[in-house]
C-alpha cells in the first residue's frame, strides 16, 4: 500500500530526528552558550517543521485513511507521535 509505505518512511524519518544525540555534534570543546542555544534553536525548528507539515491535508490524509483501515503501521506512527 502506498499510503503505508508513506507513513513508514515518516516514521524512518521522525525516529531518525528522535535519536539524534549530542555524540552526533560537531562543536569545539570551548563552544559557548550561544552555540547550544543556536543548537536548539535549529532542533526546535526541525520538530516545528514536521509538525507543520502534519497539519496539512497531504499528511492528514494517509494517516485518516490507515487509521479507519486499522493498519499495522499506525500503531508504530502513535507511538512517535506520543513520544
Amino acid at each position: 500500500n502506498a499510503y503505508e509505505e508513506i507513513v513508514e518512511d515518516w516514521c524512518n524519518q521522525v525516529e531518525s530526528l528522535l535519536g539524534e544525540t549530542d555524540d552526533n555534534r560537531n562543536e569545539p570543546d570551548d563552544a559557548g552558550p550561544s552555540t547550544e542555544l543556536e543548537y536548539w534553536r535549529a532542533r526546535m525548528g526541525k520538530f516545528n517543521s514536521i509538525t507543520e507539515q502534519l497539519k496539512q491535508p497531504a499528511c492528514k490524509v494517509p494517516l485518516a485513511v490507515l487509521n479507519m483501515s486499522k493498519a499495522r503501521v499506525m500503531k508504530r506512527w502513535r507511538t512517535l507521535d506520543n513520544a
